[in-house]
């Protein structure tokens, strides 16, 4: 949930690189007041102000700072580009005294522990891999669902990773977290430039009743006929696409949402209907004023890497980040989020940040040059626990009890039978169905059975 609202209603966030004061007030019959203020703000494109050695320099200093500790200090390394480039400066600044750190999976396919090996020996690190097992996670999976302040799957990853670095003597960890937000290292910066190319063209608003009615229409068929769900992958999305055209906050809400629109209404009870409609393409509007406002002036591809620093970042993976680390007491650092850092790569030509998309060849440059760059030259994986496999075995039984408790189902907000229908044509093969989407519910639900949450009314 996007800020400064939270699920739990009367609880709300203080938002990022911001200052609450409280004022007592004069005289007993006064209340107390209470100012907010922004000390600072991501910074707008500022292109040819930085070189590539300010970059290095600044990226250097900036984990030098962060390696400073009185506590045991290991660094996350999945072997990638982003935690690579920190662990192999770490290493430059106090040679032969770091520590790296991964999980694998005895699920091969999604095991990358090898490429952290790799990176590990290369960088010379005192190097510890741990095995997260698909029955430690179905016996740790009732604590992260009590762990985390709010429901979201990408807390549960961070948790589990938290946990075996704690259990591994850490107390603080550096991660890599940022980099691909910086740098163009995600399929948007690929992807939302097409889409703002191939609907440039649409009139956006003669389009919108067409593509709700024949979403409408598409969605009649598949839920009410078939029984079964729609595609809610990039085929499913086609119309919600074309509804945002031309519209680059439009476009990007519609990439990252798990549902389509009309699925999205279909899974809500009317009560969360009736707020869905006060929303602005799912956000708070005084959010999507500010993100329009941010974004309006800037190129492309620094727009899209703002929307991510603010959205992905800013609402997920920092929020998460926090929760889920300090429920087993660990401070998880994250250098390449330092705000000198990205103030200085804001000013960086824009062909040498960005290009060749994907690649984060600046990042390499300022952080990987010592190292040989076959380490890195493969595709981009990601770190994914292997909860598609896990869902399909072990945590099988207990998702069919989740979505099978209708009074939960109904209790949180959604509607029963929607939610049944999506996790049926999910188990049977459906195509167009990610785990994520069934596995989003069900950590909604959980975590709402496990705090005793219901909708209010």
């Amino acid at each position: 949930m996007v800020g400064p609202n939270t699920i739990v209603e009367g609880v709300r966030l203080l938002p990022g690189a911001s200052i609450l004061s409280l004022s007592p007030g004069i005289g007993s019959e006064e209340s107390n007041t209470l100012a907010l203020k922004r000390y600072w703000e991501l910074p707008a494109g500022a292109a040819g102000s930085a070189t590539e050695q300010d970059l290095h320099d600044v990226l250097a200093n900036t984990v030098r700072m962060q390696l400073i500790s009185d506590a045991p200090l290991g660094i996350f390394l999945s072997g990638g580009i982003d935690s690579s480039a920190v662990a192999a400066l770490a290493s430059d600044a106090a040679p032969g005294a770091v520590h790296t750190f991964t999980i694998g999976f005895e699920d091969k396919g999604l095991d990358e522990s090898r490429y952290a090996a790799a990176v590990a020996a290369a960088i010379r690190s005192r190097h510890t891999n741990v095995v997260l097992r698909e029955e430690d996670f179905l016996a740790q999976l009732p604590d992260s669902m009590t762990a985390i302040d709010q429901p979201t799957f990408d807390a549960i990853n961070t948790y589990f990773v938290s946990r075996a670095a704690r259990n591994a003597g850490m107390t603080v960890a550096l991660a890599g977290t940022g980099g691909d937000e910086l740098f163009g290292g995600y399929r948007s910066f690929v992807e939302l430039p097409k889409m703002m190319r191939g609907t440039s063209w649409l009139p956006r608003r003669q389009l919108d009743v067409v593509m709700r009615g024949a979403a409408g229409l598409s969605g009649g068929i598949f839920w009410d006929i078939l029984k079964r769900a729609p595609p809610q992958t990039r085929w499913g999305k086609l119309a919600d696409v074309a509804r945002a055209a031309n519209d680059l906050l439009a476009l990007y809400q519609v990439s990252y949402s798990l549902f389509t629109a009309e699925t999205q209404e279909r899974l809500a009870s009317s009560a969360v209907r009736s707020v869905q409609s006060e929303q602005v393409l799912g956000l708070p509007a005084a959010v999507a004023d500010n993100w329009r406002h941010k974004v309006r002036d800037e190129s492309l591809l620094h727009a899209i890497s703002m929307l991510e620093l603010s959205s992905f970042i800013g609402e997920r993976l920092l929020r998460d980040t926090d929760a889920a680390s300090m429920a087993v007491a660990l401070e998880v650092r994250v250098p390449l989020l330092d705000h000198v850092l990205c103030e200085t790569v804001a000013g960086l030509d824009p062909a040498l940040r960005f290009k060749p998309l994907l690649k984060k060849m600046a990042l390499r440059r300022a952080g990987l040059s010592k190292l040989n760059p076959s380490l890195f030259d493969r595709p981009k994986s990601g770190f994914v626990l292997p909860i598609a496999g896990w869902i399909r075995r072990g945590l099988r039984a207990e998702l069919d009890r989740i979505f099978t408790d209708t009074a939960l189902i109904e209790r949180v907000g959604l509607n029963a039978g929607t939610v049944q229908k999506l996790w049926s044509s999910y188990t049977s093969g459906r195509r167009g169905l990610h785990w994520s989407r069934v596995w989003s519910i069900y950590v909604l639900l959980a975590w709402c059975r496990a705090h005793d949450i219901s909708l209010a009314v």
